[in-house]
């Protein structure tokens, strides 16, 4: 493995957000740029905090331009939806190009920017509506 690779590589940290047993299925982020942090994160109903190091990050983007604790992704149990909101970071977060100033909700296949670092949200299956056939009498 390169220094660079080894310099800008995404751990998930053992915690809150390897946690199972959640009510709802989970969704996973995909982490797609920069190349050397290509990696799937598991989302579940507990809170992911995205950021360079910090004790409490879940998800450790070892990316300069990323703050310490950058991104919160949240599970809305009252609307069945994950959100993301930027923690006062320095270079922000958006949702489908959006500021996450505000908690955004996300949808299948939003495309999440922490800093320079481009992550892709997969919604969980059960979250797709079932077409029903309906007989014609």
């Amino acid at each position: 493995m390169s220094d660079l690779q080894s310099a800008t590589t995404a751990v998930p940290r053992s915690g809150t957000a390897a946690k199972s047993g959640t009510a709802h299925a989970a969704a996973e982020l995909h982490i797609v740029y920069p190349r050397a942090l290509r990696r799937r994160l598991e989302l579940t109903g507990e809170t992911l905090i995205l950021g360079r190091q910090s004790p409490d990050v879940d998800g450790v983007l070892l990316e300069p331009s990323v703050s310490r604790r950058h991104v919160a992704i949240r599970w809305d149990a009252t609307r069945g939806l994950h959100t993301a909101a930027d923690l006062g970071s320095s270079n922000g977060s958006t949702v489908d190009g959006i500021s996450a100033q505000t908690e955004l909700a996300l949808r299948d296949q939003s495309v999440v920017r922490v800093g320079p670092v481009l992550l892709v949200y997969e919604a969980p299956f059960d979250a797709f509506p079932v077409a029903r056939q309906t007989s014609s009498s």
